[in-house]
């Protein structure tokens, strides 16, 4: 947000919220529940933790993160539940053909330029540039097109997005995205 950081757009919503109920009787209809605020940041460290615990966030989640851990998160404060199976039988959470973090692919499966030979030299070119961009989504998209019977490569490419690790994703396509230029 330009000239307001995160702390800083907290607070102003919670003053914002605390006139709002001030000026309203607590059984007014107009009366609502605060609103949910969850601090996701880099940091790790406590002190950051604090701080937006003290302007007012509802929790705190760092990266990476996992999907798991902030669909939790917000089923936590935001009073959902999802099916433990919907995960699996893609549910539409998650982009098409995304694989969550809890199915990871095989122990002796290593993803290299190779295995990414499967996809068009164009492909292999956008897939550089959405991991060159830190495109989460972008490259999600791109993964979802690879063919289903590649299900290792899948899970590992989309293995490499969910835990932000687009250095190696741009290392992978590197070669064959600069052989289109």
């Amino acid at each position: 947000m330009p000239m307001v950081d995160g702390y800083e757009a907290t607070q102003k919503i919670r003053e914002l919220e605390e006139k709002h109920n001030a000026h309203n009787a607590p059984t007014s209809v107009s009366s609502r529940s605060p609103t949910k605020i969850i601090a996701l940041t880099a940091s790790v460290s406590v002190e950051k933790k604090q701080k937006s615990l003290s302007a007012g966030c509802d929790d705190f989640v760092s990266k990476p993160f996992r999907l798991e851990e902030l669909l939790e998160v917000l089923s936590k404060h935001l009073d959902l539940q999802f099916p433990e199976d919907e995960a699996e039988a893609g549910s539409s959470r998650y982009p098409q053909g995304f694989v969550p973090h809890s199915t990871i692919p095989e122990p002796n499966y290593k993803v290299d330029a190779a295995a990414l030979a499967v996809m068009p030299v164009e492909w292999i070119a956008q897939l550089h540039f959405t991991a060159a961009q830190g495109s989460d989504v972008g490259s999600l998209k791109l993964i979802a097109q690879i063919p289903p019977e590649y299900t290792s490569l899948i899970k590992a490419l989309n293995n490499l997005v969910e835990q932000y690790q687009f250095d190696q994703l741009v290392a992978l396509t590197q070669s064959k995205s600069s052989e289109n230029l």
